[in-house]
């Protein structure tokens, strides 16, 4: 029982962390989107790799014009509902700009900040 309870245990941990990597991405995505502004025309990018924030230490990751598209596309898709035009229509004192998200309590301008308050929303 105890073989079976530890295999169960790293089943768990191994789920969590692919559910995990995958919001980690979609919050790289998400803020990506919000670079590029979240207008309803056709899903295309016009700058090149960004530079998007992961942590508050100042690490950052680069997107490539590829994922940025793939982060729009998927921001329209599965957010724009409640968030047109970069605002939130639950409160439309909220917007979605980095400077909004990084002044909002907790700070949700990095990646890891935006996937913690996905995880468990204030």
């Amino acid at each position: 029982r105890e073989l079976v309870s530890a295999a169960g245990g790293a089943v768990e941990e191994t789920v969590a962390s692919t559910w995990s990597s995958a919001l980690r991405f979609l919050a790289g995505a998400v803020l990506g989107a919000v670079l590029l502004g979240s207008s309803a025309g056709p899903a295309r990018a016009d700058i090149d790799d960004v530079a998007i924030p992961v942590n508050d230490k100042g690490k950052t990751t680069n997107l490539t014009k590829e994922q940025l598209v793939r982060g729009k596309r998927l921001f329209l898709a599965a957010c724009s509902t409640c968030h047109v035009g970069g605002g939130t229509r639950t409160n439309q004192n909220v917007a979605l700009s980095l400077e909004e998200l990084s002044g909002a309590l907790p700070a949700r301008n990095t990646v890891d900040g935006l996937v913690d308050y996905l995880n468990a929303p204030t």
